[in-house]
């Protein structure tokens, strides 16, 4: 006959050692979600919004497209420096370095029509 604690408590810590494994992974992953930058788009010469337009983070390679209202969201950031890029067409490219630390950041663009 087996000796049941040869087999019960190496499934007892390997059982343990996947919970912990799951729970680590667990709670990286939910610092990561609170970095988040949003923001909205807006045209200098009249502050309407400007849909469409692709705002993009260079360090990151992530990037978001403004929706009717302008607004944009870029979520799952480490903290850091990101330099956010906004190219429309018939308008200026605007950049900026944003210090995103473990918080959320929000920007409000401002685009200047191209001449």
């Amino acid at each position: 006959m087996y000796n049941i604690k040869l087999i019960v408590y190496p499934l007892v810590a390997l059982l343990i050692g996947f919970a912990g494994v799951h729970a680590h992974a667990n709670s990286t992953e939910a610092l990561f979600e609170e970095e988040v930058i949003t923001g909205v788009v807006l045209d200098d010469s009249n502050d309407d919004p400007i849909e469409g337009v692709k705002v993009k983070l260079e360090r990151a390679e992530q990037s978001a497209e403004t929706n009717a209202d302008g607004e944009f969201k870029i979520e799952n950031l480490e903290p850091g420096l990101y330099t956010l890029v906004v190219e429309a067409e018939g308008y200026e490219t605007w950049a900026k370095e944003i210090d995103l630390t473990a918080q959320e950041a929000e920007v409000e663009i401002r685009l200047q029509p191209s001449e």
